[in-house]
């Protein structure tokens, strides 16, 4: 391990997809709870309002944030199912995610990092 990842100084954001089959067929393959799993730890005290996480897609103008939750302060990362998420993210899509300090400064970007998908 390098000296950055034993500080915590780097996120992994993994988007996560749990494989479901209705029947029997292997062609028959449903895909559902899907997750989004951010981990921080190391980055960000506490969960708050001067911290969210930015998730930008490659082929969309717009970047879409979210506030860190209360989930945060008790594990260190935090999950967000699919349907809670600002923007619906496509399976393999070119995506970062950022988590983001916001002061009387300004904002800062604390960490970026592409995001990582898995198939359950």
């Amino acid at each position: 391990m390098s000296r950055l990842e034993n500080d915590g100084l780097r996120i992994i954001a993994l988007y996560e997809r749990r494989k479901v089959q209705e029947m029997p067929d292997p062609e028959t393959v449903l895909y559902h709870d899907q997750s989004l799993r951010v981990d921080g730890q190391g980055l960000i005290p506490r969960a708050g309002p001067n911290y969210c996480v930015q998730i930008t897609l490659k082929d969309d103008p717009k970047d879409y944030r979210f506030p860190v939750p209360a989930e945060f302060n008790k594990r260190g990362y935090f999950v967000i199912k699919a349907p809670e998420l600002p923007v619906s993210i496509p399976y393999d899509a070119d995506v970062k995610i950022s988590i983001i300090e916001t002061d009387r400064k300004g904002e800062k970007i604390l960490t970026q990092s592409p995001l990582r998908y898995r198939t359950i």
